[in-house]
């Protein structure tokens, strides 16, 4: 078996339907793998073949785009108004039985030198992601996958705190952005990502975030990576370095105003 440990997949299973409100097969619906990147790449390998359509929501995870183009399939865009939508996507899920959801430990526990990540969907598209991660990494590494033994089972109180730190960087790093003027700039609902768009300046984004980096030490990810319209946007993940993190965009927000049109 490719598809992780047997004790360990049965663990989660149990722990995720719980999370997702759906029963969970440990023999046939579900897969550890190195990553959630590397569930990414799995997943878009064992179904996208040459000239499939496929549809990528934009602004979305850069991955998606470069995957799809690796296995030579046909990129789709669905452009979504990122700023103006408050809650949801606006997209519906046409057939369940394609359902796939790739979960991992790699931010909310901080653990991403682990490399691990959980796929859980369907059989048929389980068993091909197997086949898939037997070539290209056999599996998710054995002494690693003990750390999800643990997983889902962190002291009372512990999510709750962890969440509260975020929103109080979130709220902060917003406020600056909001306070400067010329910014557009969504609170987000999850994750530990922004993604401001700027005020004209005298720089293209790729200009811009080699400046940033050289002039700021702040690293960030060019719109342009979402999809080639965000020519403007950037994307930056707050540390959980509350301090460190305002001083960071306080420094963001200086470059930008020194290179203002």
């Amino acid at each position: 078996m490719y598809r992780g440990r047997g004790t360990i997949r049965d663990v989660l299973a149990e722990k995720l339907a719980v999370f997702s409100g759906a029963p969970i097969d440990a023999n046939t619906g579900i897969i550890l793998t190195p990553g959630t990147q590397g569930a990414l790449f799995l997943a878009m390998g064992a179904n996208i073949g040459r000239g499939d359509k496929v549809a990528i929501v934009e602004p979305d995870y850069f991955a998606n785009r470069k995957l799809v183009e690796f296995f030579d399939g046909e990129l789709v865009p669905i452009q979504m108004d990122y700023l103006a939508s408050k809650t949801g996507s606006g997209l519906d899920l046409v057939n369940p039985d394609n359902l796939l959801t790739i979960i991992g430990p790699s931010k909310t526990e901080s653990l991403s030198g682990f490399r691990l990540g959980v796929a859980y969907g369907s059989a048929r598209m389980i068993e091909r992601m197997e086949k898939l991660q037997a070539i290209v990494s056999l599996r998710a590494a054995g002494y690693c996958q003990a750390v999800f033994a643990d997983w889902f089972s962190e002291p009372e109180g512990w999510m709750t705190q962890r969440v509260t730190s975020h929103q109080a960087i979130r709220d902060d790093i917003h406020a600056l952005f909001s306070a400067a003027g010329g910014f557009r700039v969504r609170l987000p609902e999850g994750g530990s990502y922004l993604f401001p768009t700027m005020p004209e300046i005298d720089l293209d984004i790729l200009d811009f975030t080699k400046v940033l980096r050289l002039q700021a030490g702040v690293s960030v990810t060019p719109g342009i990576e979402f999809g080639p319209q965000f020519t403007g946007s950037f994307r930056i993940n707050f540390s959980q370095d509350h301090e460190a993190a305002v001083a960071a965009i306080r420094r963001t927000i200086e470059i930008v105003n020194r290179y203002r049109v």
